[in-house]
């Protein structure tokens, strides 16, 4: 799809990118250099640009030996021609296929194993995630598709499952090590080190858990923690050595998580993060690429390099026990949720996502309940992002509809400020199709009418919201939708894609507009992530699904399968690649979907 695409033409820096390294992965290595170099060309600092910079890294003659040796394929498996529509396995295919008919539980387990193994996460969700549409609490699945979130860096569903899945088996290390880094990269390192405690309380030799338990003290701004439990990690295992210097030589007022990087965390057994490429960003990009080729090749040059520099190292004494007891542990873990913030009583935790941890609180002076979001530290610590974050989150509490939950206003206190929302009781859209499945197209339709409603006032302020899906939309107790995180958690995400040199664009990528993606907003962005809800509403599924570069391609291309009935012509133009095309404004969406037949 991707070539037919280039030679049609569309030679956007994003097409080039996702080229390039499906080209790379073919082993056509004059087409991935060229096609990288071309994205570097016409935009060497967008959304992609560390993707295509990486792909032109490998090609060059430096490492000219490392060649996949799968032969190009004139179609793809099956028999089918790749076409502009095309995604997951049709436009990246991977070598791991379901076989059809679709396998038992134990089949389709059996194939998320084997996926797991060569690296492939958006594979091991799909199946994974097929034997939990039928059984929800099966451990096995819930495990696999923690690992292979974690690993593709979706860090909030990761962490939802890693809780399921312990909740079922409260000693699995590996979902404890998916809970340890996902909490903390997630800002909730009194998590991360409560699961670090765990798996060391199993076993005190627990070179992975002295890893996690270093990166979760060094969340919590506890450097000596952090270089005692680096010690203990490297008497263990000398692969940690390198890290331990690092950790020493870095300056008082350094950044101490910078030290972490997520293969290290995960045990991919390098010493410390892997060093940059000439240009940048080459380590990063091959460990966060999502499950592709890349991030599976970075593993193994990192595995060589490992076995090259390991050695036994004798143990240097015996470990505190003390600290490992059930009850110290959950000290840890209550110890970073506040009892008190200002005027605020913490009444509990509401959840972890990946932008920060919120606590359900009671406002003691106005009697009310109110919901309070932790500001990430890397946030609160950098003046000028901080100073950046409240303005938009004052632009946003200027916004003034009963479809939209407030910000009521920002608490200082010692460990930190945090949001103050208005608490909405009720359940989002993606609960209700997560219990219930499809909706009727009346009921999707109110729904929908009412987000448009909110979001419609929004754009006539100004603002746009940029990350709609159905986990950002509520319907509380008296069946009102309320639509959430206005611009909020864009700032967030922006900031520390800022202050970690991390290439993310705002928004989820099923629910963005192509040219979202692409580093371009506009409120028809918003028009096209309604669409995508709506279709989500009327079929339990989104319109896309794969890779980021897979969907982007698909929603270029305009392709999604139809439902089959006179919606699919609202849905059309909701999710027309052209923003020109598309509704004029998320109303005029609603007054088109409502003369809809039932």
């Amino acid at each position: 799809a991707l070539p037919i695409s280039i030679e049609g033409g569309q030679k956007d820096p994003t097409t080039l990118a996702f080229a390039a390294l499906s080209a790379y992965r073919r082993g056509e290595m004059k087409d991935a250099a060229q096609w990288a170099k071309e994205s570097l060309e016409k935009d060497g600092k967008g959304p992609w640009s560390s993707l295509a910079d990486s792909v032109e890294h490998l090609t060059e003659d430096n490492v000219g030996k490392l060649r996949l040796t799968r032969p190009k394929p004139s179609t793809l498996p099956g028999g089918e021609d790749p076409t502009p529509g095309a995604v997951g396995p049709k436009l990246f295919p991977k070598g791991v296929a379901v076989s059809e008919p679709l396998k038992g539980v134990g089949g389709l387990l059996a194939d998320a194993k084997a996926a797991y193994g060569v690296q492939d996460f958006a594979q091991v969700e799909k199946l994974a995630s097929t034997v939990l549409f039928s059984d929800a609490n099966n451990f096995e699945a819930l495990r696999l598709r923690a690992l292979a979130q974690t690993r593709a860096g979706r860090y909030g569903p990761a962490l939802e499952d890693a809780v399921r899945g312990l909740a079922l088996k409260p000693d699995a290390p590996d979902l404890l090590g998916a809970q340890a880094v996902t909490a903390g990269r997630s800002g909730d390192f009194a998590t991360a080190r409560a699961a670090a405690l765990a798996l060391l309380a199993a076993d005190p030799q627990s070179a992975a858990g002295l890893r996690l338990l270093a990166f979760a003290n060094a969340g919590l701004r506890d450097r000596a923690a952090m270089t005692a439990a680096l010690e203990r990690a490297a008497a263990l295992d000398a692969a940690n050595g390198e890290l331990l210097r690092r950790a020493r030589s870095l300056p008082e007022d350094g950044d101490l998580l910078s030290l972490f990087t997520d293969g290290y965390l995960l045990g991919d057994r390098t010493a410390a993060p892997l060093k940059d490429s000439p240009r940048g960003g080459l380590a990063k990009t091959l460990l966060g690429v999502g499950g592709g080729v890349l991030a599976g090749l970075a593993l193994a040059l990192a595995a060589l390099a490992a076995l090259k520099r390991r050695r036994a190292a004798a143990a240097e004494g015996a470990l505190d026990l003390a600290m490992f007891k059930p009850d110290a542990m959950r000290a840890a873990a209550v110890a970073g949720d506040p009892p008190q913030v200002g005027p605020y009583k913490v009444l509990g935790k509401l959840g972890t996502g990946g932008m920060g941890v919120v606590y359900k609180a009671e406002d003691t002076k106005l009697g009310r309940t109110v919901a309070l979001k932790r500001l990430r530290p890397e946030i609160a610590g950098e003046p000028r992002e901080h100073a950046r974050f409240l303005k938009e989150a004052r632009i946003v509490s200027a916004l003034d509809h009963p479809g939209i939950v407030h910000i009521y206003s920002v608490q200082e206190a010692p460990e930190g400020d945090y949001l103050v929302f208005e608490f909405v009781e009720g359940s989002t859209l993606a609960e209700l199709v997560a219990a219930r499945g499809r909706l009727p197209l009346a009921e999707a339709r109110s729904l929908i009418a009412q987000a448009a409603d909110a979001v419609a006032y929004a754009h006539a302020q100004g603002v746009v919201h940029r990350d709609l899906k159905p986990s950002n939309i509520m319907v509380d107790r008296r069946g009102r939708v309320r639509v959430m995180d206005f611009g909020v958690a864009r700032a967030e995400k922006e900031a520390l894609s800022r202050l970690t040199g991390a290439e993310t664009s705002s928004g989820s990528p099923p629910y963005i507009a192509p040219e979202q993606a692409e580093g371009r907003t506009t409120p028809a962005c918003d028009v096209y992530a309604l669409g995508v809800c709506l279709y989500e509403l009327l079929s339990g599924r989104t319109p896309f699904s794969g890779t980021a570069g897979a969907m982007h391609m698909a929603k270029r291309a305009g392709k999604f399968p139809p439902l089959g009935s006179p919606v699919d012509a609202v849905i059309a133009r909701a999710l027309d690649p052209d923003p020109a095309r598309r509704y004029a404004s998320p109303r005029e969406l609603a007054a088109a979907l409502g003369v809809v037949p039932a």
